[in-house]
């Protein structure tokens, strides 16, 4: 359900999280190479920090992308033969 729910949020632009809402205004202060050095002094992996980095560079391309509506509709329609199977599944598991 969390996956729908964000499409939904997300049809009008990229929604920023938690992390998000830190790690996109430190990027634009510092650069990247500023942000990477930033991130290593607070004992993140380095690993860790480029998914944050590359994140941040999709979010500054994407965030104002719209969404065509009827084809989230379309999409959310042609899945809703996993999300029957899923709840019948979780239905059985209780």
């Amino acid at each position: 359900m969390y996956t729908i729910n964000y499409v939904c949020e997300s049809q009008e632009g990229i929604p920023l999280n938690a992390l998000a809402n830190q790690v996109v205004p430190t990027m634009k202060e510092r650069g990247r190479e500023g942000f990477i050095e930033y991130y290593l002094t607070l004992a993140h992996s380095l690993e860790e920090i480029t998914i944050w980095a590359d994140y941040v560079d999709y979010y500054n391309a994407n965030y104002k992308r719209k969404l065509d509506f009827n084809l989230t509709k379309e999409t959310i329609e042609m899945a809703g033969t996993f999300f029957e199977r899923y709840t019948a599944l979780d239905k059985k598991i209780d």
